[in-house]
């Protein structure tokens, strides 16, 4: 699968995705976090790689931690995902530095990814009117999976999903910069 089709949207796997990267643990768990350990920080604008790099995340860490009831089917779902993805970061970076049209990019979209027209036109608008947006999803998962291979090497024994994720989950969505610097001081004060 290389994108969802209408009847993938309305599986009990797609949605189950869709909720583990909108609302538990993804979004809306990393909102209220945020809200509750790091108001301040939040107030003053977020990384979007930390944002969507969470969400993004989360949909292949609970597919690891087995969440998902037809597992293949899921691995499926979130490969066609990040296919998606990766061509939206390509079109995006395509379109703002004048390599492709609008209407190129969207004939792209529809026959590389199956996307129907409305879809495409929709998803190249979005892309125009958000630029380096489409980064976020993926280059802050990457971000994301190296901060946690490094804290891992760095910890040892020590290093537990657990810390991890709530670190994140406490940092008020910092730019990855900023995010290692944290995971610096929380490790150096353990």
């Amino acid at each position: 699968m290389i994108s969802p089709t209408q009847e993938d949207r309305h599986s009990y796997t797609y949605i189950s995705d869709w909720m583990i990267h909108e609302a538990y643990p993804g979004h809306h768990l990393d909102f209220s976090c945020n809200n509750a350990f790091a108001p301040l920080i939040r107030m003053l604008g977020v990384a979007y790689e930390t944002v969507e790099g969470w969400a993004i995340y989360c949909e292949e860490i609970m597919l690891h931690q087995g969440f998902f009831k037809d597992p293949l089917k899921a691995q499926q779902l979130i490969s066609g995902l990040q296919v998606a993805r990766a061509m939206n970061l390509m079109i995006d970076i395509q379109l703002h530095c004048k390599q492709r049209s609008m209407a190129d990019a969207s004939k792209m979209l529809m026959n590389v990814l199956a996307t129907g027209e409305e879809g495409a036109k929709a998803a190249i608008l979005g892309n125009t009117t958000t630029p380096v947006y489409p980064l976020s999803y993926f280059v802050g998962k990457l971000l994301i999976e190296d901060l946690r291979q490094e804290v891992e090497e760095k910890m040892g024994n020590k290093f537990s999903l657990k810390f991890f994720h709530d670190t994140i989950l406490r940092s008020g969505d910092l730019p990855y910069f900023l995010l290692k610097e944290y995971f610096e001081n929380k490790i150096n004060n353990l």
